[in-house]
């Protein structure tokens, strides 16, 4: 299954999609896509982490709200 084009999954693609512009935003890197989770790595302390995707939403969420800071 492929989550960028598989119909039933196009939300979680634009999720994706925000998910790695508010990546990029914070200086972090994003790496890669998985069926049920991205991951990406800590542009300050270098680890890598892993997102489920239905924790996006709230990810992006509390990014957008420290970016404001």
């Amino acid at each position: 299954m492929d989550i960028m084009t598989d119909p039933k999954l196009l939300n979680n693609a634009d999720l994706i999609a925000e998910a790695k512009r508010i990546i990029a935003l914070n200086h972090d890197e994003y790496m890669a896509t998985y069926e049920t989770f991205i991951t990406y790595k800590d542009g300050q302390d270098g680890l890598v982490y892993a997102l489920p995707l239905y924790d996006i939403p709230s990810f992006i969420e509390g990014m957008r709200i420290s970016l404001m800071l």
